[in-house]
């Protein structure tokens, strides 16, 4: 009987798979992974930077990043991410940009897997930590044609339309009841200006960009403004507006009744795709109001109301949605995040490095800055 001949591992053929089969499966693959698998042949590496498969690998990382989101936030100084499934540890992320100590840190916001982050209110920065590219902005913005003290507002968002992220600059001169906005576009490298006329509200909060279902909301930076000529404890003085990022113009939303008193405070983020606010008060509940018709009668529904005693909490601020509808918080002058599951009444907290100013959620992707 002839013994069996030894096969040695390397004259092993594998099967090779179709290249739309390859393609769906990398497509599944968190983006940190796949650029570790850029070293493995050069077909992957001209894959990963491929626009068609950057686009697939976005649309599956916003799927799955809806199910099990991650957060990116930001204190004084530093950036951090944590995981909202596992809720243990933060994780401090390095910003390959700054080799000194940052003392004024400001998260604009994100944008498909891109983070914009401006630096002692002078520089501002486009980055993305998964393939750790950055760019930073030009500091040639126009010159203001107005002195004065002025506030400055920020927002970055991305238009479906033209393939195009910008980052808008809002500069409001408070003494001289004047609003100047300068837009920046990252596929020219340029800013430019934007003729406004007269406006009857002034910005008063850093804008969001919000993954809506919506056409016109997905192309839309959103800002809590206030009226002018109306004191910021009157009624009915706050309103919400939006910039269209393709026509480059703000337009206003109208507001829910609850959302108008002059004892509420409005915090904006996007619900299962659809435009929402919490409308919360020191005194009384936290409630959410979601607009399913955005493109239409932009009408509002409620779509839970939270008493304080169902929180634990007394002061906190509401900072977006986590999976299945649980409310992302954060406690005033506390160095922690909360998660809050409306349903069970159950909280959830996370002790952080330093006090959370701003947070946002962060998804990996491939998306290119050239």
């Amino acid at each position: 009987m002839k013994e069996k001949e030894k096969v040695k591992k390397s004259e092993i053929e594998l099967p090779k798979l179709p290249g739309e089969i390859m393609e769906d499966i990398l497509s599944r693959v968190p983006g940190k992974s796949l650029m570790r698998f850029m070293c493995v042949c050069k077909s992957w590496r001209n894959l990963f930077s491929d626009t068609r498969f950057t686009k697939m690998h976005l649309n599956r990382a916003t799927e799955i990043c809806s199910h099990s989101p991650h957060l990116i936030f930001a204190t004084a100084t530093k950036l951090y991410h944590a995981d909202l499934d596992s809720f243990d540890h933060t994780t401090s992320l390095h910003l390959p940009f700054r080799k000194r100590p940052v003392k004024n840190l400001q998260l604009v916001g994100t944008c498909n897997g891109l983070v914009c982050i401006s630096l002692n209110s002078k520089l501002t920065y486009l980055w993305n930590p998964t393939t750790r590219d950055y760019k930073e902005l030009p500091r040639q913005i126009p010159k203001s044609r107005c002195r004065g003290w002025r506030w400055v507002y920020w927002g970055f968002g991305f238009n479906p339309i033209s393939d195009e992220y910008k980052v808008v600059r809002v500069v409001t001169f408070s003494a001289l009841d004047k609003t100047e906005v300068h837009v920046y576009t990252l596929g020219t490298n340029s800013w430019g200006s934007v003729e406004l006329g007269d406006i009857e509200f002034n910005i008063d909060t850093h804008g969001r960009w919000l993954q809506l279902n919506q056409s016109l909301g997905n192309r839309s930076l959103h800002w809590i403004a206030k009226k002018k000529n109306m004191a910021f404890y009157e009624a009915n003085s706050t309103i919400l507006v939006s910039f269209d990022l393709e026509e480059e113009m703000f337009r206003e939303i109208l507001l829910p009744e609850s959302a108008k008193k002059a004892d509420v405070s409005l915090e904006l983020s996007s619900f299962n795709g659809f435009l929402s606010i919490f409308c919360s008060s020191c005194f009384q509940s936290l409630e959410v109001w979601v607009m399913k018709d955005y493109d239409g009668q932009q009408t509002w529904i409620t779509t839970f109301s939270i008493g304080r005693f169902d929180l634990y909490v007394r002061y906190f601020k509401p900072l977006g949605f986590g999976n299945n509808g649980q409310i992302i918080l954060t406690k005033e002058f506390e160095k922690s995040i909360y998660i809050f599951d409306p349903v069970y009444k159950r909280i959830r907290k996370l002790r952080t490095p330093g006090h959370p100013v701003n947070a946002e959620i962060d998804v990996q992707s491939l998306v290119s800055l050239s």
